[in-house]
């Protein structure tokens, strides 16, 4: 398989083809993301444990976290 497609290639080299493009296109594309801001976006250590601490609340239903 892999030959065809060597020889393809080639052939569309001599002759001056390009390749088609592919092109790949979403609707209704939803994306979620928990972000950080300020200071909380820093990967310091306390910054670290009270993301941890902040999850665990949250797991627990205790905190609805300030996003």
């Amino acid at each position: 398989m892999e030959g065809i497609l060597r020889r393809v290639r080639q052939r569309f080299d001599v002759v001056g083809l390009e390749f088609p493009k592919i092109e790949v296109r979403f609707e209704n594309l939803k994306v979620d993301a928990l972000v950080h801001v300020g200071s909380k976006a820093l990967p310091t250590i306390p910054n670290f444990i009270f993301g941890m601490t902040e999850a665990f609340l949250r797991q627990l239903r205790i905190f609805s976290g300030g996003r």
